[in-house]
């Protein structure tokens, strides 16, 4: 689990194809601790677990199954690309965005960038979008600042610009969407009644 705020950019340094699927090397300036064998890292929201960490070079590795490439965006992932990295909540941890699994709901396509973000969104989705709500977008815990009819708009403050890869993106680019888990349990309680 984790909180959607961005500790550090990470970069792309290798990508090897394997024949179930992909495993990056991406280079951080996390502290080397945060990369044991095992532990669950929030890769532009997406989480994945760590299978290897070079101290020397500060380069963990994550593979990327099938599952993963087809409900992200990582199978058109390039060498030197940003990532957005998070590390695990901890009990130690400020809850400064909102709970976030790290699970894809859907990916998305800009329709307008800086200062505001705003991304189309599929109909079956909307309703689990709120103005004023919790949306991840990279991994970045944002508010839903209006609705649309078919996206959402929302606000970059200048330091989720200048700590995150969501500056960069471009109209047509593509972003990997989590809903807040809330709303996906609340649906749930209530289809059961």
């Amino acid at each position: 689990m984790f909180t959607g705020i961005v500790e550090n950019l990470g970069t792309l340094k290798k990508i090897d194809r394997r024949k179930d699927g992909l495993t990056f090397g991406i280079r951080s300036s996390l502290p080397s601790r945060v990369f044991k064998k095992g532990t669950s890292i929030l890769v532009n929201g997406v989480c994945l677990t760590v299978e290897k960490f070079d101290a020397k070079k500060k380069i963990f590795s994550v593979s990327l199954v099938k599952e993963t490439l087809d409900r992200t965006m990582f199978k058109s992932a390039k060498l030197g690309q940003k990532f957005n990295l998070e590390t695990s909540l901890t009990l130690d941890k400020a809850v400064a965005g909102h709970l976030v699994l790290g699970h894809v709901d859907f990916t998305a396509k800009v329709s307008h960038c800086a200062p505001d973000l705003e991304i189309q969104v599929p109909l079956k989705c909307m309703k689990y979008l709120p103005e004023k709500g919790s949306v991840t977008l990279h991994g970045v815990s944002l508010t839903i600042a209006r609705r649309k009819k078919t996206g959402i708009r929302v606000a970059l403050i200048p330091e989720t610009m200048r700590v995150t890869n969501l500056a960069e993106l471009k109209k047509g680019d593509g972003v990997h969407v989590e809903i807040d888990v809330l709303a996906r349990y609340l649906e749930t309680l209530l289809l059961q009644k």
